[in-house]
């Protein structure tokens, strides 16, 4: 890396590592502040790898004398018998081979073992073959063919048999296509057939270098490069120097070589053309084996270690003059690239444009030029003394004419024949090139933010855009009125450009911001970018920063950087000539290739999980036992090419986003519940991926919140309230039946006594009229309708009327048997005094409601009546000779004297039972608390 290289990764490194607040139950750690997107520094030092290969997932593994290492493009892990963390029965390996979804791996001295990638569990394969130094291993048709020094074995592993195929044979290498096997060897090429048990020579000549394609394998001797498919075809090439390694593209259509020259070589699989590549050459190394992965990325496994080769379409031409400051502008005159030094005037970039008379007639101060525009075959040059002008026709500099043109310039644009000059000091000018004479300027006075304008934008309705110091400027032309624009962010806005409708402005750091033509802000997107001056080209937005070149799309704003200018950082305005893109940057001209690139969907995994120090592979379901365990998730995003740093975002149970700085999360503090967790993250172009990793979290409950007992106390939720609704429906039909009594007591009453009063009326009008001798049953029945017209106004004795307990007791069973012709029996032996006057008339109450319903309801004729004193409660027992009182607790089929003698129970927390005699008769049993009773 050089030393511009390492100071650009630097203060990348001190502007983006910014510290984030922690969420409240999130805790999320970094540990990879480099620039690059791939830490290949964690296995380019293994310099005795045998084999590499690249699983269905995506990861890399390297099977050597280390033994087996994961590289998953941010950590390596290596599992061997001395890593106690991730240990092995064996460490020194040759060969490793994909079979479903586990590794085969060939060890020296301990035989053939299956690894599981997902789990780093392993196990030996039992092949009965006595030597146990395995070199290779491939897998063909469901069989394992097993090369230990000087032999050939195939080993089915659905027998268990292994069978001998050919022995003094030195075997290079061993690959497969769908229907042969082939054996490359010094003496030649062999090949097995599927149903075959013997080896035929195919080729005779020493075989150098060997890989399959999907139908054909392709091969290397001294001399020359030969395909040979499935049917037999042959076809041949020649090549210069020595071949070391061959590998299919991963497309498996062509295919790549090396030679011991260094330089790489892409040939197509069909033809054997060579085809054209952006794949540097290397160093000269030997080379034991090389792998194009599914990013585009070539490996190869030397002596000297392991090296990552990337694409390059770039060209990099170095410009670099005697100042200070190397901030060269660059313009295209008659199809020449020019460059504007910042203190050398004009200079060359390839062709010679002007002479060495050119820059004389510059000022000291024009020399220093901040902006180039070529306008109609004339050179305008934007310097520290004004406006000068080149003109082609006569190679001729002069200093353009109008007045005060002295001032320290910035910008220059050009729209319908007027020229757009932004000034560091003094707003902007507009030049008429027709006319050549200035015929507008605004500045601060007219209503600008500020008269340093860094770049100016004129749309094709007459508005002009303007980034000043402190914001964003629109002139109305036709109005001559300023508006304001704020820009959020402490940085400046520096570049504007028009596309899809809209204003995209670039900032000194704070990324993009989108308007619409009202000056509303729409998006903000490519936060924490150093941008400079961009440029649209088919429709796409090229934006340069610092460091790295960005493109996006204005439609949707999905911004990716151009693979390996991670290490320039540009200035000034780009070029296009002859398809490439021209950027000026501090050491030279970058020149890129103008072409559509796909999007890389680049898989996103969790490589490894730590739970409360425990290393488990990949993500898995997490059960922790409390709050305090840690979960550590190492992220990692499987495009090996070289970038930006990767990023990474997360959510939970599809929550908001959060970002993750770094590629750890950690997880701590979760409340017991079940946590999904989603991550996404970017490829090495910074575009997201369409892939996401998953896992989850599941934090126990304690023993009273589990989900069984949670469904139990549901249960028991259901039955509490299935029980208060029955019971508010026995109280709703309790009331009900309460409202029909009282109804049916008053209509009864009312209607029975007019029906027996007009009816016994009658009787005596038909005896008078028949004259007979009835004399005796007519005063009867004349006595029956006397007392029954008589007898609502008679008051029944149904309350103590101011009289004492026992008084009212004796005088109810006078009352009863006068009446009713039933006896009533009062057992008393209590002093009355202790006995409060409410609670005497409430006890009066209860008897007679008791004994006149049992006498109306039950034809009761016969009662006793207990009351005595025992343990401060009043005891009162009524016993009758049949059942009236059994059915006292029904709490719906009740009459109105149950339901006084309830509520009157309650009032004075008394309890109430009801017990069936043996002679047919019932007893209410009433205790009555004396507490607070006293007199």
């Amino acid at each position: 890396m050089t030393i511009i290289q390492t100071l650009f990764k630097i203060s990348y490194n001190l502007v983006n590592n910014k510290w984030r607040a922690y969420l409240p139950f999130i805790l999320i750690f970094t540990f990879h502040p480099n620039l690059y997107a791939n830490n290949l520094s964690s296995v380019n030092h293994l310099t005795n790898v045998s084999k590499i290969i690249q699983d269905k997932q995506g990861f890399i593994w390297l099977a050597g004398q280390q033994g087996l290492t994961r590289f998953d493009n941010n950590e390596s892990i290596t599992f061997s018998s001395s890593n106690q963390q991730w240990p092995l029965a064996y460490t020194w390996l040759h060969d490793v081979a994909k079979f479903q979804k586990k590794l085969l791996v060939a060890t020296e001295g301990n035989g053939l073992w299956q690894f599981d990638p997902k789990t780093g569990n392993t196990s030996p394969v039992l092949t009965q073959i006595k030597n146990k130094s395995i070199y290779n291993i491939t897998v063909f048709s469901g069989i394992y063919f097993i090369n230990v020094p000087n032999s050939l074995y195939r080993f089915d592993p659905k027998t268990g048999i292994s069978t001998l195929i050919k022995d003094n044979i030195v075997i290079r290498s061993i690959v497969h296509t769908n229907k042969y096997l082939y054996v490359s060897t010094k003496e030649g090429l062999y090949r097995l057939s599927k149903n075959n048990k013997k080896l035929n020579l195919v080729i005779k000549n020493s075989i150098t270098a060997m890989s399959p394609l999907s139908t054909q394998i392709i091969f290397s001797t001294k001399k020359d490069i030969y395909s040979l498919n499935d049917d037999g075809v042959q076809l041949k090439i020649n090549h210069k120097n020595k071949i070391y390694a061959l590998t299919a593209d991963n497309n498996n259509e062509n295919f790549f070589t090396i030679n011991d020259k260094g330089k790489i070589g892409k040939y197509s699989g069909k033809t054997l053309a060579t085809l054209p590549h952006n794949y540097p050459d290397t160093s000269p190394a030997y080379i034991r084996s090389m792998l194009h992965d599914n990013s585009g990325v070539l490996w190869l496994v030397s002596n000297k270690g392991i090296i990552q080769l990337n694409e390059n379409t770039l060209k990099n031409y170095s410009k670099t003059f005697e100042l200070a400051r190397n901030a060269n502008e660059i313009a295209l005159l008659e199809n020449q690239l020019i460059i504007g030094s910042y203190g050398l005037g004009l200079q060359n970039f390839k062709a010679p444009v002007f002479n060495d008379k050119t820059n004389n007639v510059f000022s000291s101060k024009g020399l220093k030029i901040t902006d180039l525009l070529t306008h109609n075959s004339h050179l305008y040059i934007a310097t520290f003394d004004g406006l000068w002008i080149y003109n082609l026709t006569n190679n001729q500099v002069k200093k353009v004419n109008f007045s005060n043109n002295n001032k320290l310039l910035l910008k220059l644009t050009t729209k319908d024949n007027k020229l757009y000059i932004a000034t560091n000091y003094h707003g902007f000018y507009v030049y008429d090139l027709k006319s050549k004479k200035i015929i507008n300027h605004v500045s601060k006075d007219d209503g600008l933010s500020s008269n340093e304008v860094l770049d100016i934008l004129p749309l094709n309705n007459g508005d002009i855009w303007l980034t000043t110091t402190t914001g964003i400027d629109v002139y109305y032309n036709t109005t001559g009125i300023v508006k304001n624009i704020l820009v959020p962010g402490p940085n400046k806005a520096v570049s504007l450009i028009y596309a899809d409708n809209k204003i995209f402005a670039a900032t000194l750091g704070d990324g993009i911001f989108a308007f619409n033509l009202q000056g509303e802000a729409l998006h903000h997107f490519a936060k924490g970018i150093r941008f400079t001056y961009m440029q649209k080209i088919d429709g796409e937005i090229w934006a340069p920063a610092r460091p790295g070149l960005y493109r996006f799309n204005p439609k949707n704003y999905k911004l990716s950087m151009v693979p390996n200018t991670e290490v320039y950082s540009f200035v000034g305005s780009s070029q296009i000539k002859d398809n490439n893109l021209y950027l000026p940057h501090y050491a030279g001209v970058l020149a890129v290739q103008l072409k559509k690139t796909k999007t890389f969907n680049s898989k996103i995994y969790i490589s490894r999980t730590n739970i409360s120090g425990k290393q488990y592979l990949l993500n898995k379901s997490i059960n922790t036992k409390t709050a305090n365990d840690v979960v550590g998730l190492s992220l990692t995003s499987l495009d090996y090419r070289n970038g930006i740093k990767k990023q990474f975002k997360y959510r939970i149970n599809n929550g908001i986003w959060n970002k993750v700085q770094g590629s750890q999360l950690t997880l701590t503090g979760l409340s017991s519940g079940i946590y999904n967790v989603e991550i996404m993250g970017t490829n090495s172009l910074g575009q997201w991926s369409s892939n996401h990793a998953y896992t989850q979290v599941i934090v126990a409950y304690p023993w009273y919140w589990t989900p069984q007992i949670r469904i139990f106390y549901l249960i028991l939720m259901f039955l509490l309230i299935a029980i208060t609704f029955w019971l508010l429906f026995l109280r709703t039909r309790s009331i009900s039946k309460i409202h029909k009594l009282l109804t049916l007591n008053i209509q009864s009453r009312g209607k029975s006594a007019t029906t027996v009063s007009h009816n016994l009326t009658m009787a005596i009008t038909q005896l008078k009229q028949n004259k007979t001798k009835n004399n005796e049953i007519i005063e009867l029945l004349q006595e029956s309708i006397s007392e029954l017209n008589t007898s609502s106004s008679i008051t029944e004795p149904d309350n103590l009327d101011g009289k004492s307990l026992f008084f009212a007791l004796d005088y109810l069973s006078n009352y009863i048997q006068k009446k009713y012709h039933s006896v009533l029996i009062n057992q008393i032996s209590v002093e009355e005094n202790i006995i409060s006057r409410p609670l005497q008339a409430d006890i009066y109450k209860i008897v007679y409601e008791a004994i006149i319903s049992a006498t109306l309801n039950g034809n009761s004729r016969s009662f006793t009546l207990s009351l005595k004193e025992h343990k401060s409660k009043l005891w009162l027992t009524i016993q009758t000779d049949n059942d009236s009182f059994i059915q006292f607790n029904n709490k719906v089929n009740f009459n109105l004297p149950m339901y006084y003698i309830r509520q009157i129970a309650k009032k004075n927390n008394a309890s109430i039972n009801t017990y069936a005699q043996d002679s047919e008769g019932s007893q209410l049993l009433m205790s009555i608390p004396l507490m607070n009773k006293f007199i």
